[in-house]
């Protein structure tokens, strides 16, 4: 049975971290979902998949409606992250990524499976 988690130690949250995702990355638009994302190889003893949420705070003022986003997207992301994780140690690599949520309206939970699965099918073909 797959293990459906996203533990602490599986986030990205390092700022030297994110603001190299940011100058080096690669991005994957789906709106409402963009996704910037830095492959290397894995050290032994880190997590082969780091992920990080954002909403921005000119699209949402509420903080509830951004923290209900997020939750949503890593909710997306969590039940379907096992085949990539599965695949990138098998090649012996981890990816960094973070997710933009760059949508001016609330997301179905539905809707942010839909475009989740579709970023992390291109994420997985990606080279």
């Amino acid at each position: 049975m797959a293990k459906f988690t996203l533990s602490k130690n599986e986030r990205l949250k390092s700022k030297k971290a994110i603001d190299f995702l940011f100058e080096q990355g690669t991005f994957i638009n789906q709106y409402p979902l963009k996704l910037v994302y830095n492959k290397k190889p894995l050290v032994e003893g880190l997590p082969p998949l780091l992920f990080s949420v954002s909403v921005s705070k000119r699209n949402f003022k509420s903080a509830v409606s951004r923290n209900r986003i997020k939750r949503l997207v890593r909710e997306a992301y969590r039940t379907q992250c096992i085949p990539l994780k599965e695949s990138s140690k098998i090649n012996n690599l981890q990816i960094q990524m973070m997710c933009l949520y760059v949508g001016t309206e609330m997301p179905s939970l539905q809707r942010i499976q839909n475009k989740m699965a579709a970023i992390l099918v291109k994420l997985q073909k990606s080279k």
